[in-house]
């Protein structure tokens, strides 16, 4: 009778040990599982090129380092983030060197420093194109202003930005509605 026990007890202990090892996988899986999902879930999407543009704005990012990151975007791809994230967007303190000064119209080169040679604006077209995509044409909202300042002047400006550059078409930034900083 002792070894019927003895084998009753151990085919028992045999049974629930394997039923134990069939839960602990069918636990184990599942909780694999949920892991990964929540690491999915816990992953940030990069910003989109609108976004990254968009932030500059709202951080008042300095010319260069906005026109930069724009020309790092594939030329189409600026088309459609100039529609979407700069076009009527306000600009706050951008600067940059007057190249000329007109009635209503400042030319301000807002690139590397280092780069400009103070050419005018007929120069820089047609000797030295590759300034042009770093360029702006600043409309003032008070011409008066345009006459208190000179081609080689650092200024400072707020504005809307209503023209888009392009390296590769070597075109010019539009600015209207702008007001000098002094």
């Amino acid at each position: 009778m002792k070894k019927a026990w003895l084998l009753l007890l151990l085919t028992f202990v045999l049974v629930l040990g394997a039923c134990k090892s069939d839960v602990e996988d069918v636990k184990e899986e599942p909780v694999e599982e949920v892991e990964e999902s929540k690491k999915e879930e816990n992953k940030v999407p990069p910003p989109s090129a609108e976004d990254e543009i968009s932030a500059m704005f709202e951080t008042n990012t300095d010319f260069l380092t906005f026109v930069e990151k724009f020309y790092s975007f594939p030329e189409a791809e600026q088309v459609e983030i100039y529609e979407k994230s700069v076009h009527g967007k306000s600009v706050l303190g951008w600067s940059g060197i007057v190249v000329e000064a007109f009635e209503r119209d400042i030319i301000i080169y807002a690139g590397d420093p280092a780069l400009y040679k103070n050419e005018d604006w007929h120069t820089i077209t047609e000797v030295r194109p590759e300034l042009m995509a770093y360029s702006l044409l600043v409309t003032t909202s008070e011409h008066e202003q345009n006459a208190m300042v000179n081609p080689g002047d650092t200024v400072s400006f707020t504005g809307r930005i209503t023209g888009r550059g392009s390296e590769q078409e070597e075109m010019i930034w539009g600015i209207e509605e702008a007001e000098l900083i002094q």
